[in-house]
């Protein structure tokens, strides 16, 4: 692998805890390094903690200096810094969401394709091992097919965000800023599209949106027949966990759980699978899908999570919201709204 010339677009929470701390210390990955953000008093303050000296308020002023970027700035700017960075040229990894509409991101594939560049989301659920295995499970069929799915995720709001940009967006094309679906959904949704190996049917969504950014969501899909209810949330403890039954069995584990879950074969006892003494810290999951990012630029070939890839996930979550119903709230009337 040939190491590249990097910026860094956007220098927020992600950047600090994700993408910064690889590139600065893996010169096999990374060559020359640039970070940009439109804040001065950000820039200084990450160029000080990681010793960046390269800082720029825009991406036109680092353009001719970079072979790619990592897009670490809000989503609703994911679309706009990519068509840039494409059309240069340039090579792109993009924080998820790819983008917040499938049209977008239809776009963006398509014009990396025609430009030859690399274009990856960072859908890093995709390399877990446990959930890797599960793939492979379905895919062999040694369960049988699988019948229907649940996935529940949620706590407390803890990302220590800089921007706040989830809880400050503007209504789009009319709809309600997203929020806990789009954000947690990213992972879920894609991961599921990849496990079944289907574009999913949106049956049903309700959110606690009154005007905002929801912090509650249920979606229930349909996998080509496989029923799947997930269920998001930015304030409630939630089991955080899924379930897929098969025709001759069950597996079941925890969203975080990247090196065990547990399968039970028919009338069997549960069996719990342990795959790896540990799962992947943070930073060891961005120093692979880097890793791999530069190996499909200096190799020529795709990566592992293209963002063609991920366009099924992107689509559901957009009709989700286009669809999406309020919970039921028999209280409200009383009070009025």
């Amino acid at each position: 692998m040939a190491a590249l010339r990097f910026a860094v677009i956007g220098c927020g929470a992600i950047a600090e805890s994700y993408y910064l701390p690889v590139l600065t210390s893996r010169r096999d990955l990374c060559s020359e390094l640039w970070i940009v953000d439109p804040e001065p008093a950000r820039l200084e303050t990450v160029s000080r903690q990681f010793k960046i000296p390269n800082v720029a308020t825009s991406l036109s002023q680092v353009l001719d200096k970079i072979d790619a970027a990592a897009i670490a700035s809000p989503h609703d700017t994911h679309f706009g810094i990519s068509q840039t960075l494409i059309a240069a040229a340039k090579h792109v990894f993009c924080e998820k969401p790819l983008t917040p509409s499938v049209s977008e991101a239809t776009e963006l594939v398509a014009l990396a394709e025609k430009a030859n560049v690399i274009l990856v989301p960072n859908n890093l659920r995709r390399y877990a091992a446990s959930f890797r295995e599960i793939k492979r499970i379905i895919s062999d069929g040694s369960l049988g097919r699988p019948l229907s799915a649940s996935w529940a995720e949620g706590g407390k709001y803890s990302w220590p965000t800089k921007s706040g940009f989830y809880f400050t967006q503007k209504s789009r094309n009319g709809r309600p800023p997203p929020g806990v679906m789009l954000d947690i959904g990213a992972h879920v949704v894609d991961l599921l599209c990849w496990w079944f190996g289907e574009e999913p049917i949106v049956l049903d969504c309700r959110t606690d949106s009154f005007g905002g950014p929801e912090a509650r969501a249920t979606l229930i899909l349909d996998f080509a027949g496989v029923r799947t209810g997930i269920d998001f949330s930015y304030y409630q403890k939630m089991s955080n966990s899924y379930s897929i039954r098969f025709e001759r069995g069950r597996i079941s584990g925890g969203c975080y759980d990247e090196h065990r879950y547990t399968v039970q074969q028919e009338s069997a006892r549960p069996k719990l699978v342990k795959l790896a003494p540990r799962g992947m810290t943070y930073q060891e999951h961005a120093a692979q899908m880097i890793a791999e990012f530069v190996g499909a630029i200096a190799g020529g070939k795709q990566p592992f999570v293209s963002g063609r890839d991920v366009l099924p996930s992107i689509q559901a979550i957009s009709e989700g919201y286009r669809c999406a119903k309020s919970y039921d709230a028999p209280w409200l009337p009383r009070f009025g709204k």
